[in-house]
C-alpha cells in the first residue's frame, strides 16, 4: 500500500484553453466527450510510480498521447480498382457456366 501522497492530478480545461484553435477544440471535444467532466476539463490521474515526479510525467505523457489521438484525422480511404484481368477472368467463367446451362436446356 502507498502511504506517501504521490499521486498526481492533471486538470485541463479544454475549452478556455489557448493552445488550441477553435476547430481544434472541437475535434478534442467530440473525440474526447466521454472523458470530460461537466465543465470540459479533462482530468488524468498518475500513480503509478512511488515518485511524484515520475507520476507528474507520465500523466503530461498520457495527456499529450490523449491530444495527439483526439487530434488525428483519419485519412480517407481510397477506391482500389479491380485488374483488368480479374474482370475478364470473371466474365469468361460466367459466360462458361451461362453455356453449360443453356445446354442442359437444349438436351431436355
Amino acid at each position: 500500500m502507498n502511504k506517501t501522497s504521490t499521486r498526481i492530478t492533471l486538470s485541463w480545461n479544454i475549452p478556455r484553453t489557448t493552445a488550441l484553435n477553435d476547430t481544434q477544440k472541437e475535434r478534442v471535444l467530440e473525440k474526447l466527450k466521454h472523458e470530460l467532466s461537466s465543465t470540459g476539463d479533462l482530468i488524468i490521474h498518475s500513480s503509478s510510480s512511488r515518485s511524484q515526479l515520475q507520476n507528474k510525467k507520465s500523466a503530461l505523457e498520457k495527456l499529450a498521447h490523449k491530444i495527439k489521438q483526439a487530434l488525428k484525422v483519419p485519412k480517407k480511404r481510397m477506391k482500389s480498382k479491380v485488374p483488368k484481368q480479374k474482370k475478364e477472368s470473371r466474365l469468361q467463367e460466367k459466360k462458361k457456366r451461362g453455356m453449360l446451362k443453356k445446354m442442359r436446356k437444349l438436351i431436355e
